[in-house]
């Protein structure tokens, strides 16, 4: 069996959420956000590791939670840096170099289902990165600094990404070694790859996988989970 190792992203904040807290020390139903995307992973037998990248003020709390929740697969965490890109090559560093394939996922993200991640895993043995994404609902437009719309991008060829993304290990760990050389700057993983040349495999995912960044995702994750617990 493939041996899987995990860069969970917990390294950002609060801001947005309008909470001084970050936001995946939140409690969703009871459960903190970032146990419940923890868990995901804890139960996964391909799982090997997980590596969580942390602000340093949320170490000691996050420490407790993973203790008082008995996660096991918690390898350790890291500090986080400047950028999310810098944030999960810190994670990449810390997970062992003997693993197959790395699974890279936002802690924001709890909704995520089992499915999922196991069709990611199974499309990892034919494609080296893989991606999670949904068509996009909306048209979209393109606009200048002045708010005018200089083009409509064909709908029925957006697909909104998602996390988690995931890759053999040796490429991803190549992919964000060249892009600190290189001074690439991407707001994906997968988009490393791409400046590689190389192809990423989309998934579909579902639209409940959202990430909770404003108040109202929080209401929306609360609904979803919620629904899910009535059927």
């Amino acid at each position: 069996m493939s041996q899987v190792g995990v860069v969970l992203a917990a390294a950002g904040s609060g801001r947005r959420m309008g909470k001084q807290e970050n936001k995946v020390l939140l409690d969703l139903l009871g459960i903190p956000v970032i146990i419940r995307s923890l868990r995901k992973f804890e139960g996964l037998d391909w799982v090997k590791e997980i590596v969580v990248v942390c602000r340093q003020e949320d170490c000691q709390q996050i420490e407790l939670l993973i203790k008082e929740w008995q996660i096991a697969k918690v390898k350790g965490l890291v500090i986080g840096g400047a950028t999310r890109q810098a944030s999960v090559f810190n994670g990449l560093k810390a997970l062992s170099a003997d693993c197959d394939f790395v699974f890279i996922h936002d802690a924001a993200r709890p909704l995520v289902e089992e499915q999922t991640l196991q069709t990611i895993y199974q499309s990892l043995h034919t494609n080296r990165a893989v991606g999670v994404a949904v068509p996009v609902k909306d048209t979209i437009k393109q606009v200048d600094q002045n708010l005018l719309v200089c083009g409509t991008p064909d709908r029925s060829q957006l697909w909104a990404i998602q996390t988690p993304q995931a890759f053999t290990y040796q490429l991803i760990v190549d992919a964000y070694e060249q892009a600190e050389k290189q001074g690439w700057q991407v707001t994906d993983d997968c988009g490393l790859v791409e400046k590689l040349g190389l192809p990423v495999k989309i998934i579909p995912g579902t639209y409940a996988n959202i990430k909770l960044t404003t108040p109202e995702d929080l209401l929306f994750a609360t609904a979803i989970l919620e629904n899910q617990e009535e059927s």
